[in-house]
């Protein structure tokens, strides 16, 4: 008996649909506080989840693993954060909190109850395979039964100026891959 990788197919959120995402999330309670890449995360989770296929609908969100990739981490929280200190003089502690990679992975984890493995895979480059590659890791090392992998990056606008090296200013996208056994 072998395994085989299933991967179903990519989801890429357009610029127009992250926008709209963001723009949908003000004034919901449960997103107040969410970055934009919390928002662009959740929007690419639901896609993946409307597409996610039926063999895999009953596997537990304990035997679920989440791998979000990233280069540049919640680097627009980052901002706020400087931002509001140069202007106030005062440190607003969500700002830094949200600053940091492991954020959107604990906002999806919560959001969405998963409670399997989770991996945050941060380099300046190829974060989506990073991704991708700790995601099926994870599966063939039987952490779990199911694996997403997403690899989200907004970088605001007055901070792309000093990021001209890096392809992934704005990116949302990502993939479920699960296993099959099979009688080869």
């Amino acid at each position: 008996m072998n395994l085989k990788l299933l991967e179903q197919p990519e989801i890429v959120l357009s610029p127009e649909n992250i926008q709209r995402a963001w723009q949908e999330a003000q004034g919901q309670p449960n997103l107040r506080r969410a970055t934009k890449n919390m928002v662009f995360s959740k929007r690419l989770l639901d896609k993946l989840f409307e597409v996610q296929p039926a063999h895999t609908k009953s596997i537990s969100k304990n035997r679920m693993a989440l791998v979000l990739g990233t280069a540049h981490g919640e680097i627009g929280a980052t901002t706020d954060y400087f931002r509001a200190y140069t202007l106030e003089q005062i440190a607003k502690p969500i700002h830094f909190q949200n600053s940091l990679h492991n954020s959107t992975l604990g906002f999806l984890s919560i959001h969405y109850q998963l409670t399997g493995p989770t991996f945050a895979v941060s380099t300046l480059n190829e974060n989506y395979f990073g991704a991708l590659s700790a995601a099926k890791d994870s599966l063939l090392l039987k952490e779990c039964d199911l694996a997403i992998a997403l690899c989200i990056d907004w970088v605001p606008p007055e901070v792309i100026p000093w990021m001209k090296s890096s392809p992934y200013l704005t990116i949302a996208k990502g993939k479920i891959i699960s296993l099959e056994e099979t009688q080869e």
